[in-house]
């Protein structure tokens, strides 16, 4: 390995060393809510238990087997409940998506400067804290959909079958982790018909089996798959998701998830009571944020206009289509908005200013953005890692676990739980019956919060031994 290897790779360790940092806090998270039931329906007795993982289920308004049943299945198999080990393979997931990006663009650019600081940006950005801390199936997807493009890419340079066969797989494991992956086949073909420019038919030819694929997945999926009927999956494309267009623009920028739910009826006035609170953090990330965009994207568009230095438009075009493809699905969905959903958006994002500051060729430019990028970042960060709306849900939620397997080793089957709570977010932390089904790998099993319900059910017929769980 040669001296200038080394340095390399030591730098893209030194900043994996601070996405680490950002994020340590992540490692503390137990698991909660959706977790519980994922838990519930991963118990396999048989192969062909493990084959229904793949069905459309009517109490899922998604098609995840891979990123959700397969993933949790693997966990509980192997790892019992020990959430270490599931935030130590987000953060995996995330560093190795970090690789694959910084390869994916340098060969789509040309140029390894590109790649290494879009993906820089990207895997030290405050957006990844959701996935990372509570829901990952978008780093799981975007995982594969990161390897199906290089494999693509390897195709179109190789020609080998191979490739093309082995694109194919990890496009089909893409699509059976998250819905975005769809969204690779547009992007490719106009990667396929403007970058490398080949030929129209030939694009259609190469790119008809994933149509295909997608033809079918969607159709079964409008067939099989319903969300569930609340204004949060309420499916248009109306005002409200322009509005999401542009927070998810913000949300890029390192702008907290939270000041989305704390403007008052349009895109400027803050709640008083947040403002006077948090108005530090406001200034922060927005002066942050305008810093980026004066820095990182006007500034270099004047410089490279003043010394006339080429632009490939076909490049730039590219990483906005990238954006705006990939956030599209997001969109239809205008009351269900959060930074999660940036994983795989994103990286067109960063890749377009990345590209932008490394054209104007200033040298000091790249380093400054960087600067201000992991301040912002920080910022933002530090305020969710006490203010976003899973921390209280999680500690309780490892509480509860903590207390009941110590207090009831063994509960019979048909077993009732009652634990009485005056606080619903708590009873969302255990996902209803979930935890309880879930810890004790018993569905028969039910837990009640409080006592008037209990009552009614039993009134009704329910048997079966009633247990009081009182907290230590």
């Amino acid at each position: 390995m040669t001296l200038a290897r080394v340095k390399f790779f030591l730098v893209i360790l030194l900043v994996l060393s601070i996405s680490l940092y950002l994020f340590k806090s992540v490692f503390n998270y137990y698991y909660f809510g959706d977790d519980w039931f994922n838990f519930k329906i991963t118990k396999v007795d048989s192969f062909g238990d493990y084959l229904a993982f793949f069905k459309f289920r009517e109490d899922i308004p998604v098609y995840r087997p891979i990123a959700l049943q397969t993933f949790f299945f693997f966990l509980n198999t192997f790892f019992g409940f020990n959430a270490f080990v599931v935030r130590l393979i987000n953060f995996a997931l995330l560093a190795f998506s970090y690789m694959l990006t910084m390869n994916l663009l340098t060969k789509i650019s040309g140029s390894k400067q590109i790649g290494f600081l879009a993906s820089s940006i990207w895997v030290t950005a405050s957006i990844h804290f959701m996935n990372l801390a509570a829901i990952n199936y978008n780093l799981i997807g975007t995982f594969f959909w990161l390897i199906t493009f290089l494999l693509f890419i390897k195709f179109c340079q190789t020609q080998k079958k191979i490739y093309y066969f082995s694109t194919f797989i990890f496009f089909l494991l893409s699509i059976g982790s998250f819905e975005l992956a769809l969204t690779w086949i547009p992007i490719a073909i106009f990667y396929y018909l403007f970058i490398i420019e080949n030929s129209f038919s030939r694009t259609v030819k190469i790119f008809f089996p994933y149509m295909i694929t997608a033809t079918i997945y969607l159709t079964l999926r409008l067939i099989y798959v319903k969300f569930p009927p609340i204004v949060e999956y309420y499916v248009a494309f109306n005002l409200d998701s322009v509005k999401a267009f542009f927070w998810y623009i913000l949300w890029a920028f390192n702008i907290p998830e939270e000041f989305k739910k704390q403007i008052i009826d349009n895109l400027i006035i803050f709640n008083e009571v947040f403002l006077r609170d948090y108005w530090t953090l406001v200034i922060k990330s927005f002066m942050g944020a305008f810093a980026i965009v004066i820095l990182g994207i006007i500034y270099p568009i004047y410089r490279i206009y003043k010394v006339k230095q080429s632009v490939n438009f076909r490049l730039v075009f590219f990483a906005i289509f990238w954006f705006c493809v990939t956030i599209f699905p997001v969109l239809l969905l205008p009351n269900h908005n959060f930074i999660m959903y940036l994983t795989l958006p994103s990286i067109g994002f960063y890749f377009m200013v990345s590209y932008l500051i490394l054209q104007s060729q200033k040298a000091i430019l790249p380093f400054l953005i960087f600067f201000i990028w992991l301040f912002v970042s920080l910022t933002t960060i530090n305020f969710y890692k006490v203010n976003f709306f899973f921390n209280e849900a999680q500690r309780f939620s490892r509480n509860f676990s903590l207390g009941v397997t110590k207090q009831f080793p063994i509960l019979p089957k048909n077993s009732v739980i009652l634990f009485q709570l005056n606080d619903s977010r708590y009873k969302q932390a255990l996902f209803g019956s979930n935890a309880i089904k879930a810890l004790y790998a018993d569905p028969s099993l039910l837990i009640y919060y409080n006592k008037g319900d209990l009552f009614s059910d039993l009134k009704k017929g329910i048997k079966g031994p009633v247990y009081i769980y009182i907290p230590e």
